[in-house]
């Protein structure tokens, strides 16, 4: 539990010497690359036949990215919670709602 303290701590010295604008850059382009994911997602399950809003699919795409920090199986914990949160945000049955996840992760190569 130290390692885990110090490396915090190490990394915490490290966002404070950095440049604002550096920071301000790289939180900017974070945001973008996950509003372009999620306009993708949307994209896919609309294809698929499922009415999904960018709004829809850009905040279940946030939730999921938090749920894949914190369980031990990242991205199958991830997809499973945004399988289940588009499902009840659309109405989406799980065929069309699982394939867009498969669609999603295949075009991320």
């Amino acid at each position: 539990m130290k390692s885990f303290w110090a490396a915090l701590m190490a990394a915490a010295r490290l966002v404070t010497q950095a440049r604002g604008s550096f920071i301000a850059v790289a939180f900017t382009i974070f945001l973008g690359s996950i509003v372009i994911v999620a306009f993708r997602w949307r994209l896919i399950l609309r294809a698929l036949g499922c009415k999904a809003s960018v709004l829809d699919t850009l905040l279940t795409y946030s939730a999921g990215l938090c749920i894949g920090n914190i369980t031990p199986a990242r991205a199958l914990g991830a997809d499973a919670f945004r399988l289940a949160v588009i499902r009840s945000r659309t109405g989406a049955t799980v065929k069309p709602a699982a394939a867009s996840m498969l669609y999603d992760r295949g075009s991320e190569i």
